[in-house]
């Protein structure tokens, strides 16, 4: 079934300008729905209602109050947002361990073969999101191990040691390292 008609080829992940701003200002005091604003911005609805709820002020004119619109404070909010969202973070929690690693390589002669990937990106890292997934069976996301003996963490251990794995021709890597 071909229905290339209704494919509507939107902007996904990709942030509002300051020009798309001023158009949605211009428009929402020209009466256009937010639906047919979104359309002729080549944006989804959702991106257009979140933009409004962001830029939008609360005055009072004639005694009565409504909610206005403005582009720059769509835009100073939206940048003050960028400037507290926990990109920056997860950036700094992550350069301590490439520094670690980097000093291990250089100093203590480990392998030069080491292979990154971008911090939160469980997609990149499918083999170590499957050890992490065994080891939330018996510890859950969030807790602390020390609470953990070191027996129970041993237990644990073990049995992801004898856990026969596809990769190994089904054998486990207590046998073919021990």
């Amino acid at each position: 079934m071909d229905t290339k008609e209704n494919i509507t080829n939107t902007k996904k992940n990709k942030h509002l300008s300051l020009q798309e701003r001023c158009f949605i200002e211009i428009r929402l005091k020209e009466g256009w729905s937010d639906y047919k604003i979104s359309k002729s911005i080549n944006r989804t609805i959702n991106t257009v209602l979140n933009e409004i709820k962001r830029g939008s002020v609360k005055q009072i004119k004639n005694g009565e109050e409504i909610t206005i619109y403005f582009e720059d404070v769509g835009e100073r909010v939206y940048t003050q947002n960028r400037e507290n969202c926990k990109g920056k973070y997860k950036l700094l929690k992550c350069s301590g361990f490439i520094d670690y690693v980097t000093n291990k390589v250089l100093k203590d002669n480990w392998s030069s073969k080491v292979y990154f990937t971008n911090p939160y990106s469980s997609f990149k890292k499918g083999f170590n999101e499957r050890y992490n997934g065994l080891i939330r069976r018996f510890i859950a996301k969030g807790k602390a191990i020390l609470r953990y003996t070191i027996d129970e963490i041993s237990r644990i251990e073990d049995w992801i040691n004898t856990l026969p794995r596809r990769k190994l021709n089904y054998k486990t890597p207590e046998e073919l390292f021990d």
